[in-house]
């Protein structure tokens, strides 16, 4: 009796089948499943075992997602992603002898720099003589060009010009 059971749940674990089904906004992004590509988007009934997957999802200009996946012995599990847009990002400075920081990734000194950002928000320091002079959320929802002035804003104005960039 003990062996049935034992050999009944062995064969249960190495034979059970999971559907996964994997839908993207936006469609037809490519979609990596611990390394191998199984396709784009909309992903329907990928056969998988119970156990701990790494998927990976990427789209032309929308930033990539990673996402660790513990799938249980289920009949389908069903997940759904919305990648961010990308977008190219001019910073100028009006000034010299700023050293400018964006959420503690990248780091610059010169004058202009064009960056590709997520959509979305992000922290920009500015430090003169390696001391931070200013901080300011930035919100990314398009290609556009930030100028920066380290001037004190007189009233209504503000430290940060935006321009839309195409």
């Amino acid at each position: 009796m003990r062996i049935t059971l034992i050999i009944s749940i062995i064969s249960h674990l190495l034979f059970s089948q999971v559907l996964l089904d994997i839908n993207s906004i936006p469609s037809g992004s490519t979609v990596r499943l611990n390394g191998a590509s199984i396709g784009e988007t909309p992903i329907l009934a990928f056969k998988v075992t119970p156990g701990n997957y790494t998927l990976h999802i990427s789209s032309g200009e929308y930033a990539p997602v990673t996402h660790e996946l513990f799938v249980q012995d289920v009949k389908r599990v069903k997940i759904k992603f919305v990648l961010n847009p990308l977008y190219k990002v001019k910073f100028r400075s009006k000034d010299q002898g700023l050293t400018f920081e964006l959420n503690d990734e990248h780091s610059w000194v010169d004058n202009r720099i064009k960056l590709i950002l997520e959509s979305g928000k992000h922290t920009l320091r500015v430090y003169e003589n390696g001391h931070l002079f200013d901080e300011q959320i930035i919100q990314v929802n398009r290609n556009m060009e930030f100028v920066y002035s380290r001037q004190k804003p007189q009233q209504n104005e503000i430290l940060i010009e935006e321009n839309n960039i195409d």
